[in-house]
């Protein structure tokens, strides 16, 4: 049985550090930005705080509670919604820019692997 706890408390630990580093209040939620309405944004919280809300004493549990309430706040609000959705817009644009820079870069390097062991033979 005491097993079963541990798993159980690694398992709430895990969503908690998850929850905290999350970069915006759908990803804090778990939430698909088009799912993000009244009734789907409650019921989502409750199944995210309900593990966390007797670890009292546990400051991750409290930092990650008191993130899923600013999300709760930030998607229930249409017009703080749609600030969220537009800052949600900028990090996936930002992210994908990345991304193509990053592969860019594997290409050039590719390339410049090919000449060199061109020149070598």
């Amino acid at each position: 049985m005491r097993l079963m706890s541990l798993i159980l408390a690694d398992g709430v630990e895990k969503e908690a550090r998850r929850i905290i580093a999350s970069e915006n209040a759908f990803d804090a939620l778990a939430l698909n930005p088009v799912d993000a309405k009244g009734d789907v944004v409650l019921k989502r919280y409750e199944e995210k705080v309900a593990p966390l809300r007797r670890l009292v004493r546990n400051r991750l549990a409290m930092e990650a509670k008191a993130r899923l309430d600013h999300a709760k706040v930030l998607l229930l609000d249409d017009a703080l919604r749609a600030k969220e959705l537009i800052r949600f817009n900028e990090q996936k644009r930002s992210a994908m820019k990345e991304r193509e820079k990053l592969q860019t870069l594997e290409a050039r390097t590719k390339l410049l692997e090919l000449r060199a062991a061109a020149l070598l033979q």
